[in-house]
């Protein structure tokens, strides 16, 4: 890469592209997992009624991992949006690599030969948690689907001085089929793609391009046909040092009873969660949206302990009506329900109390334990 300093001209461009169309995409994925966590919450419920294992289960199961497997896709259209900004951490580049070395190596075929060559120690960064994780994923998927038989796909890093500043940089190189100039000045775009219809959506690479961004950082593809094919990617060194992880302990929680106040102005949503909720003891109220779910909870005789709420909702939405039953209800717990984790708990404020997240789409199961473990703490 040499000593010179790249123009950020380019990057910038590049960054409010992304940007521009994650605001459209982030829309439609909004909606979609919506949709689709109506259709995997009714399929957990249809499989209560079915014998295991039986001709209607295993139709069912082929249901919810298609529908898993859309999630995915809208996961990866959410990523343009999520706000990365505020919400970051010191990590050891070179520490991360080898933990996530080997879930790595199962991403690659094993007559493919997978390489980790750290060649430098204390390379640490400031991102926000898991995008490292996305970075390296996204990047070895490509490299992966690049390469033959009897390929390999390495995956390296150092540091390097630019003008302007020191920089950790990590790089994931194939020996695969390469890109022609043409193809690698659109391989950043977010849905250009050369692969076939339905063999990939043309976000891995836009997706690196806008983590790295927030981060601070910066993309650059080296690519020849038949000479394989390198990514780098430059994130700012870090001279603040690793915070050492604490360990949580797993609270005891019993399900026992408690009332809740259910509000999605998704009908299949909400009757699928009170459905889930109700056959494990809780005592449940529902409402259609903000505005209903304060009209049902004045009428409440025994106020509820918790308040499990979507966000998105017109009119009140859920952040809005958890701040107002807050007030109210001094001590009332909230779980919230949204795609757009960061930016719902960024919106309701600093370390909000007794206020926790659920991702969609998300598995029942999921919902009655952090149910469980709200009312716990």
């Amino acid at each position: 890469m040499g000593d010179e300093d790249r123009s950020d001209s380019g990057w910038d461009l590049q960054a409010q592209k992304v940007r521009a169309l994650g605001m459209l995409a982030g829309g439609i994925a909004h909606d979609f997992n919506n949709l689709l966590q109506a259709m995997v919450s009714s399929l957990e419920l249809a499989r209560r009624d079915t014998v295991p294992d039986s001709a209607a289960d295993r139709h069912l199961v082929d249901a919810m991992q298609s529908a898993e497997r859309a999630s995915e896709l809208a996961g990866r259209l959410l990523a343009f949006t999520r706000e990365r900004g505020g919400d970051t951490r010191v990590v050891d580049l070179g520490k991360d690599v080898s933990s996530l070395a080997p879930v790595l190596r199962r991403m690659v075929p094993t007559n493919v030969k997978f390489e980790v060559a750290l060649k430098e120690t204390g390379l640490t960064i400031e991102v926000h948690p898991s995008a490292l994780e996305q970075v390296l994923l996204n990047l070895v998927t490509n490299a992966r689907d690049a390469v033959s038989n009897d390929g390999t796909v390495t995956i390296w890093a150092d540091s390097v001085d630019l003008r302007r500043g020191r920089w950790v940089r990590v790089a994931v190189s194939d020996d695969g089929m390469g890109m022609t100039p043409e193809i690698s000045e659109r391989a950043l775009e977010p849905f250009f793609t050369t692969k076939e219809v339905g063999k990939g959506t043309g976000l891995g690479l836009a997706i690196v391009q806008d983590v790295v961004a927030r981060a601070g950082g910066s993309v650059r593809i080296t690519s020849a046909p038949n000479e394989g094919t390198t990514v780098e990617v430059l994130f700012p060194m870090s001279d603040r040092s690793v915070e050492p992880k604490t360990i949580e302990i797993e609270p005891v929680v019993e399900a026992a009873g408690a009332r809740i106040l259910v509000v999605d102005d998704e009908p299949t949503i909400r009757n699928t969660i009170q459905a889930a909720l109700e056959a494990e003891g809780y005592i449940v109220e529902t409402a259609r949206n903000g505005g209903h779910a304060l009209a049902v909870w004045r009428k409440m005789q025994t106020k509820p302990s918790l308040l499990l709420t979507d966000v998105a909702m017109p009119e009140l939405d859920g952040v809005e009506l958890a701040r107002l039953l807050q007030k109210k209800q001094p001590g009332l717990r909230v779980l919230l329900m949204s795609g757009y984790g960061d930016r719902v708990l960024a919106r309701y404020g600093e370390s909000p109390d007794a206020v926790g997240l659920l991702d969609k789409p998300f598995r029942l199961a999921t919902v009655l334990r952090r149910v469980a473990e709200s009312l716990a703490d």
